[in-house]
């Protein structure tokens, strides 16, 4: 978001005028890269952890759980925090004032919202077969993920972006970019499925197939090709679709780097964890100050 406002990019709050043309670039390089994984590997962890809670909790209980961590923060952003927000911003700027309606950054509390519904309504029913036995699918590969980061993650989302709803910025709030909508709703389920083959309870370095320092490699060229692209692809359709393809593999193996980084170098649990378990509700209100 930060990087967002500096290169022009944010809603009703840019700073890009009046800012050296150098620095916008930079801005734009980071905002790339960050955009094309950071919100499928938020859904990707939300997804991990819904079925623990909904069998945990009940269906009952799971949704009270919902309306009040997600659906009341949700509604006191649309209906006050952004739209407030908005109109500072208006009376900043000397337009005339007007309130809207508006999640601001809560949009993925929408999508939250919807994401485990569906996963009551669509996926529990079917996520076994006719045995009853759990369906086990096994750690992606690297050509899986080059595979799925291709046609799930990148190419779909060239086509809604380009396409299908070219011209629209933003669509039930979520906005419409690299690393959004079919990458989002593809990351919560990968990360149920996360969840049911218990693939982050075991070394994610002993699961690859390929070194941990080859990923890293990998994912590193990515992100300089992503960026290479940007610079060049203007109005070329050719760049500007793979660009978005070069994104979609960049958002699985640089959510797959995290994972890894984060799973041997940062599993631990301490005081101060254990009490931001209890400030969910203030976060998700809190959200739209970043």
């Amino acid at each position: 978001h930060i990087t967002g406002i500096f290169c022009g990019d944010a809603l009703f709050f840019s700073f890009a005028r009046g800012i050296p043309s150098n620095f916008n670039v930079f801005a734009r390089v980071l905002r790339d890269i960050s955009q094309s994984f950071f919100m499928p590997l938020f859904f990707f962890i939300s997804g991990y952890f819904t079925p623990t809670s909904f069998n945990r909790k009940g269906r009952y209980v799971f949704y009270l759980n919902k309306a009040k961590r997600l659906f009341f923060p949700l509604v006191l952003e649309t209906t006050l925090f952004f739209p407030l927000a908005i109109l500072m911003s208006q009376a900043i700027s000397g337009l005339p004032l007007r309130y809207r309606l508006n999640p601001g950054p809560c949009w993925f509390l929408i999508w939250l919202l919807t994401m485990n519904f569906f996963y009551d309504t669509i996926r529990t029913p079917f996520r076994s077969d006719s045995n009853n036995k759990q369906i086990r699918a096994h750690f992606p590969t690297t050509y899986t993920r080059l595979l799925f980061g291709i046609i799930i993650c990148g190419i779909p989302t060239y086509i809604i972006n380009e396409i299908v709803l070219k011209g629209h910025k933003i669509y039930f709030g979520m906005p419409l970019t690299i690393g959004s909508l079919t990458c989002n709703i593809f990351m919560f389920n990968v990360g149920v499925i996360a969840y049911e083959n218990r693939w982050l309870e075991s070394s994610i370095r002993k699961q690859l197939d390929i070194p941990v320092w080859m990923l890293r490699l990998v994912t590193l060229v990515e992100s300089c090709v992503l960026c290479a692209l940007r610079g060049v692809m203007k109005e070329n359709a050719l760049l500007n679709f793979l660009f978005f393809a070069v994104s979609g593999i960049l958002c699985l193996d640089m959510s797959l780097c995290l994972l890894q980084l984060f799973q041997e170098n940062c599993n631990l649990h301490t005081c101060l964890s254990k009490k931001n378990l209890q400030v969910h509700l203030t976060q998700s209100i809190l959200y739209t100050s970043h």
